[in-house]
This record gives C-alpha cells, structure tokens and sequence, in this order.
C-alpha cells in the first residue's frame, strides 16, 4: 500500500525503468498506483513520452477534481 507520494514516484519509476520481473509485479504496482491516485496508471498508459512522474500524480489529481456548478 503506497503511503505518500514518494513511494507512488518511486513505483513509476521502476514501471518506466522496465525492472520488472513478473506480470504479478506489474499488475501489483499498478493496483496500488490506481488506489493511491486514480488514473495515474492511464496518464502513464496513454503518454508518448515518458512523463515526469511528479507531473503524472499532479495530472491525475487534476482530472478526480469534481466539477463545481
């Protein structure tokens, strides 16, 4: 269970580096990723380039913001 933002940029890291052996890790990481921020995983899914992963959680918060009328 990721606990702060950190570990979340840390987990993002390590799916761009490629340093995963299993697709249980990936999938783990990525579950955690997506209970932590949803829709991190999609920023990082649909990206052409590599996004800073700073930038990906600040992108994902962004789009859960509610819509105020």
């Amino acid at each position: 269970m990721i606990k702060n933002d950190q570990e979340a940029i840390d987990l993002i890291k390590k799916l761009y580096e490629a340093s995963i052996n299993t697709e249980e890790e990936w999938t783990t990481i990525i579950e955690e990723l997506e209970e932590y921020v949803s829709g991190c995983t999609e920023i990082i899914r649909t990206s052409k380039d590599l996004i800073d992963p700073k930038i990906v959680l600040k992108i994902a918060r962004e789009q859960n913001k509610p819509i105020l009328i």
